[in-house]
Formats: C-alpha cells, structure tokens, sequence
C-alpha cells in the first residue's frame, strides 16, 4: 500500500512488551516491585524511550550550535573585513563565510533530525500509555463498581485526550 507503515517498535505490543520485559528484569534482580502509580508510569516511559530521548538531547545540542554558526560567521567575517588591508585571503576568512553559508544548511538537517527522532518518541510513548490505558479498561468490572459504563468512557476519552496532549509530534 502506499500509506507509511510502522515499524515493529513503534507498534503498542512491541512497546508493552518491552516495558515488561524491564519489570520482569527487575523482579530477577530482587528489587522491590513498584506499586503501578503515575511516577512508576513515568518511569516505564522513560525506560522505554530512553535511547532515542538520548539522541533527541545530542541532536538538540547539534541544532543549537549550527543556529549560532551563521551569526558568530557573520560577526567574526565582519571584523576580518574591517581590519582588512588587502593581500591575500587567509583560511579563517573562507572558514568565516562557510559558517554563514553551510550554518543554516546543517540547522535544518538537526531539526529534521530533532523533528524525526520527537515522532519516533511520540509514537512509542502514545502506543504504551494507549495499551495501558485499554487493559485497564478491559480489566474493569462494572459490578465490582459504583462507578457507570458512561462514567468509565468518560474517564477513557479524559485519558485519550491527555495522551494526544503529552504526545503532539506522533499525531
């Protein structure tokens, strides 16, 4: 088909299980388990993104600097051209003018990078916290309850909205 398709880790099983997979690491290692509050949720998606979260910083640090290039260039190329007094050309002039030129060139590789790696991020946390959200419903019994079937799809549509609210760049 011609619609993108996901990869295997950005699917909603894939991301459970490797959630799973670190709790169950956790309980060999006899550490004690987390009660399932929202800072153990918290953690479990940090657990689950870290890798890329890791990226997205060093991409982001990229960024910066290349936003900076065209402008230090700019200064620096200014000051060689007053204090200019003919002859040749030195290197850190050229130097001066590729960070002018190339500077916003390689700012737009790091966003699209940024942009790409924010997606991938978004997909896997909204993909984990849509999962949790849909067993725990699926683990709700409406007679161990005083709360209503229109009370729970209420509160389910609160969550759906909050994760759409925490993940933006996966929408």
């Amino acid at each position: 088909s011609d619609l993108p398709q996901l990869e295997p880790s950005q699917r909603a099983a894939f991301c459970d299980a490797a959630v799973r997979a670190r709790r169950d690491a956790r309980r060999r290692a006899r550490v004690a388990p987390r009660a399932l509050t929202p800072n153990a949720l918290a953690l479990d998606l940090l657990g689950l993104v870290k890798g890329e979260a890791t990226l997205q910083a060093a991409w982001c640090f990229y960024t910066l600097l290349m936003v900076y290039a065209a402008p230090i260039g700019m200064l620096r190329l200014i000051s060689y051209v007053d204090a200019y007094e003919g002859g040749a050309v030195s290197a850190s002039a050229v130097g001066y003018g590729c960070m002018v030129a190339f500077g916003p060139l390689c700012s737009s590789i790091g966003d699209a990078q940024t942009f790409n790696n924010g997606w991938m991020m978004g997909t896997r946390m909204r993909a984990f916290l849509t999962h949790s959200v849909s067993a725990k419903a699926l683990r709700y019994d409406p007679c161990c309850s005083s709360s209503s079937v229109g009370e729970l799809t209420n509160l389910l549509a609160v969550d759906a909205n909050n994760i759409t609210i925490f993940t933006p760049a996966a929408s």
